[in-house]
Formats: C-alpha cells, sequence, structure tokens
C-alpha cells in the first residue's frame, strides 16, 4: 500500500548540478532515524558524495554522479550506532577522509583514494590511535597544504580538543577556548584554498548559554572566539557550516534549525549578515551536512543534506543566488512508494 505525501511538501527525485526539473512518485527508505551526515560537492559541481548510517548500523555511501547510486563501506558494527559524521576531501578531488566513531567511542578513519587513477580503500591511521572521545561528542575536521588534517571533537570534560595529522603521523591538537553544551553539534571549515600553505580555521558550535558561537584559528593568533554569536537556538540544534570563495572572498554559510525545525542561515561575505530562514518547509529535528562549490561565474552554489519527513533523505540547492523550491530525495536503500496528493 502506498504511503500518501501532501504534494505541497514539493518533493522530487530529480536532483544534481542543475537541479530538478519535474516532480514524480518519491520513496522512503531504510535510513536510520536522525542519522549523521557527511556531505561534500566536487569543486567542479559535477558529483556529490553524501554518506550516513542505514537502520542496520551500516554506513552507506550515496553518489551522484549523472544519477544516485548507493553502495556500502562499513559493515554492521564498525560503527557505533548514531555515530557522528565529518568528512574532508583531501588535495583537489581525489582523497576522500571520512570520520566516525566505533562501538568504544574512539576516532575512526576511513579512507578513499582515487589518484593516479587507482581506487583504494582502506581503513586509515588514525584508527591505532585509540583516541577516546565523550560518548555523545559530535565532529568536524579540516584540511590544509595538501596533506595536513584536522578532527575536532569533544573530550570528556566537554571541551573541544583537536587531533592532528603531519609529516605523516598522528598527535594531540589544541584544546579550543569556550564553554560547549554537552553533545554540541560541530562544523569546521578552512577559508583558505585546499593547498594553501596555512589554513584558516572556523568552527561553529553550541555554548553552556544556548547561544551558537565560532572558534577562529589564524596563524598569527592561534584559537579565540570569533565574532559569530548568536544569543539563543533551540537546545542541541544541528548546525553545519560550508565555505567556498565568492568572488575571490570566502563566503561562509551556517545553517541550523528554528524551533518549528526550518532551517536557519547566516552568511559571512565581507561581514556577517542577518540570519534568516532559507523556507518555511519543517525537516526532522536530526543531523544536516551542507557543502558548497564556486561556479565558474565565481558564484557559490550549496547543497544541504538532511531528514525530511516520512524519514526521507533530502537534498536543497542553493543556485544562482536562490533556494530551489523544491526537496529533492535520495534514493538510499529499500523503496517504499510515496505517492504524491493534494495541493
Amino acid at each position: 500500500m502506498p504511503i500518501l505525501v501532501p504534494r505541497s511538501q514539493r518533493i522530487s527525485t530529480n536532483s544534481g548540478k542543475e537541479g530538478t526539473t519535474h516532480e514524480q512518485v518519491v520513496y522512503g527508505y531504510d535510513l536510520l532515524f536522525r542519522s549523521s551526515y557527511a556531505a561534500v560537492i566536487a569543486p567542479t559541481g559535477a558529483w556529490n558524495l553524501v554518506y550516513f548510517q542505514a537502520a542496520d548500523g551500516s554506513i552507506k555511501q550515496a553518489r551522484w554522479y549523472g544519477e544516485w547510486t548507493v553502495t556500502t563501506i562499513l559493515a554492521p558494527g564498525r560503527a557505533v550506532l548514531h555515530t557522528p559524521l565529518t568528512l574532508l576531501l583531501w588535495g583537489p578531488q581525489d582523497a576522500v577522509r571520512l570520520y566516525y566513531l566505533n562501538p568504544n567511542f574512539e576516532l575512526q578513519e576511513w579512507c578513499w583514494d582515487t589518484r593516479n587513477g587507482t581506487d583504494r580503500k582502506y581503513d586509515g591511521a588514525l584508527n591505532g590511535a585509540r583516541v577516546k572521545v565523550a560518548p555523545y561528542s559530535k565532529l568536524g575536521a579540516i584540511s590544509f597544504g595538501g596533506a595536513n588534517l584536522r578532527v575536532y571533537y569533544q573530550g570528556a570534560n566537554n571541551k573541544i580538543e583537536e587531533y592532528t595529522f603531519g609529516n605523516s603521523s598522528w598527535r594531540k591538537g589544541a584544546t579550543l577556548p569556550g564553554d560547549a553544551l554537552p553533545g554540541t553539534s560541530l562544523s569546521f571549515v578552512n577559508r583558505n584554498k585546499w593547498d594553501a600553505g596555512t589554513p584558516s580555521i572556523r568552527g561553529y558550535f553550541q555554548t553552556v548559554t544556548g547561544a551558537l558561537a565560532e572558534h577562529v584559528w589564524e596563524s598569527a593568533g592561534g584559537w579565540r572566539l570569533g565574532q559569530f554569536s548568536i544569543g539563543s537556538a533551540p537546545f542541541l540544534t544541528p548546525i553545519a557550516a560550508t565555505s567556498s570563495p565568492e568572488k575571490d572572498f570566502a563566503k561562509i554559510h551556517v545553517y541550523w534549525l528554528t524551533v518549528d525545525n526550518t532551517i536557519l542561515e547566516s552568511v559571512n561575505w565581507h561581514g556577517w549578515k542577518e540570519p534568516r530562514e532559507i523556507d518555511n518547509i519543517s525537516i526532522v529535528n536530526g543531523n544536516i551536512s551542507a557543502t558548497s562549490f564556486t561556479r565558474d561565474d565565481k558564484t557559490v552554489d550549496v547543497r544541504i543534506y538532511g531528514t525530511a519527513q516520512l524519514n526521507v533523505l533530502f537534498e536543497r540547492i542553493f543556485r544562482y543566488g536562490v533556494w530551489e523550491e523544491k526537496i529533492h530525495s535520495i534514493s538510499v536503500g529499500r523503496e517504499i512508494t510515496l505517492d504524491a496528493v493534494g495541493a
């Protein structure tokens, strides 16, 4: 028996660089409810990768390259149920690093290298470090200089901690300032180009007072709290940030949810702009992920991924300065037909 979904939710299955062209039947899937997501889009916008956890605990990859295809990359039991996820595109676009937690709440790294025509998938060296995190920790990560990685997590003392890779080894990095809410969402970006020798890091989190705040790292001054500040937000709201240059100046998009589970956006481009709702469509109060790229005309496109109503993985597209009116659904497992009905 098909499940009926209001047409007013504007769900479609056709998505990609050029967006949706028409509506058609959509589907629900065996997606872990409130799964974490980690997403990246190619610097050219030609393909997308979205990682998520399935209902059986496995970690899956949804890849867009003309159409969506889904593969399992980690078997059930490798990751703790409801693991956080964070993702790096290391190098120009030929190496992926996915970070997650195992059932012992230790940092784990999954690697996929396609350099020089190879196709290697393997566990990363970070797994051997046995880095223990708080059971409620979320994750963030950045890369720079082609071979330097940073992973961020919440420690047992609730401070945001850094673990770093450089010179072929992992080691403990800095303890970041600020009083983070236990279980806060984390999202980190590097404002500089991937091959720049030093990064310009921004990290977004929720404080113990419920405010949203920003970590800043610059080579001249180290870690400090930044200018981004939202006085209050829903308790443990999902946070997702992405950064790409627009007209050769770094542009940051930060997303979180309202009390009605609609998506709020704040943009930094030559200064922070006032937050605004991208639309009035409510999503599941779970995790979201954002990614972006710079078009040939030097403007920035954004993709947001999360869980829509009826437990469907969705994609929102921002292109040419406007948000697409439709929510795009992504096929991620066993299909259950959802018939669009109503106005």
